[in-house]
C-alpha cells in the first residue's frame, strides 16, 4: 500500500497542486466553452482549490467555503472500507478517466488516469465506475465505496433503470454484475 501522501516527498505536494490546478482550469474552460458562463467567481474557485490540494496532502479536513453552504470536503469511507472515486473528462478528440482509492485514514492507495476514444459523457462516466470495480478486483478490495458525480449512472446501477442512457447501459449492466464479487459495495 502506497502511504498518504501527506507523508510523503515535499516534491509530491506541488504535483499534487499542479495536478489539481490543471483541472480547475480544464473545468473553468470547459464551462465556459460548453455552457457559455460569461463570469468565473475566481475566488470561490481559488477556495475551492487550495481546499481540494489541502484535502489530497492530509493538511485539513472540511473548509467552509464562503459564499457556498455547503462543505466541499471528501469524507472518509466506514472503516475497513476503501473509497474509490471516478471522474472522466471529454475532449474534442478523446476521453479520459481517473479512478482515485483511499482508505479509511484517507490514505491513497492507488491513483490511476487512462485515456479512451472520444466518447460520450455518460460513457465515459460509465467506463470510469467499470474500471474501478476492476480495479478493486485486481486489487482484491473486499469493502468497496465507489463514488463520483455522474448521477444518472449512479442511479441505474442502484435501481432506477428507467432514466438510464442507451448508450451507457451496458457498461453499467456489467457494473452490477460486477458488484456480486465484494463483500460490500455501494454506489453514491
Amino acid at each position: 500500500m502506497t502511504p498518504h501522501i501527506g507523508h510523503s516527498h515535499p516534491s509530491d505536494h506541488i504535483s499534487l497542486k499542479i495536478a489539481h490546478t490543471l483541472e480547475a482550469i480544464w473545468f473553468l474552460r470547459n464551462e465556459v466553452f460548453h455552457n457559455n458562463v460569461q463570469e468565473a467567481n475566481l475566488a470561490k474557485i481559488i477556495s475551492s482549490l487550495e481546499v481540494r490540494v489541502a484535502e489530497a496532502v492530509g493538511d485539513v479536513g472540511c473548509k467552509e467555503v464562503s459564499n457556498c453552504e455547503r462543505q466541499l470536503c471528501w469524507k472518509k469511507p466506514p472503516p475497513g472500507f476503501i473509497k474509490l472515486n471516478v471522474d472522466s473528462a471529454v475532449s474534442q478528440v478523446s476521453t479520459s478517466i481517473a479512478v482515485m482509492a483511499r482508505n479509511e485514514a484517507g490514505g491513497i492507495v492507488k491513483a490511476l488516469a487512462r485515456t479512451l476514444p472520444k466518447c460520450e459523457p455518460i460513457v465515459a462516466e460509465a467506463a470510469a465506475i467499470v474500471w474501478a470495480l476492476n480495479l478493486a478486483m485486481e486489487e482484491k478490495f473486499q469493502d468497496i465505496v465507489i463514488e463520483g458525480d455522474a448521477k444518472l449512472c449512479f442511479d441505474a446501477i442502484n435501481g432506477d433503470v428507467q432514466n438510464c442512457h442507451w448508450n451507457a447501459k451496458t457498461l453499467l449492466d456489467n457494473a452490477v454484475e460486477l458488484k456480486a464479487y465484494f463483500a460490500n459495495c455501494c454506489f453514491c
